[in-house]
């Protein structure tokens, strides 16, 4: 996730390859930004989403799946993968 910047060393560009599809989900959305969750928007034709995260901050990446008539949410953090 880090793009190499010493002073922000958790700033950088999440990338995944695709979204779940099929007959049980009824979205996909993703959040990006220095805290969890936040903000949503679709996944559809989405790959990758950056983050600027300041010298004590971190870059999470946030997906929410709609399926089966439950939200499922995982977040992952920058520092910590």
């Amino acid at each position: 996730v880090s793009d190499g910047n010493a002073l922000s060393p958790w700033s950088g560009t999440f990338s995944w390859l695709g979204a779940p599809s099929g007959a049980g989900y009824t979205s996909v959305e993703y959040a990006c930004g220095t805290s969890a969750g936040g903000t949503f928007s679709p996944a559809a034709g989405v790959s990758s989403c950056h983050v600027d995260a300041g010298l004590l901050s971190d870059a999470y990446l946030t997906i929410r799946v709609g399926a089966n008539g439950t939200t499922y949410d995982i977040t992952y953090r920058a520092s910590q993968l």
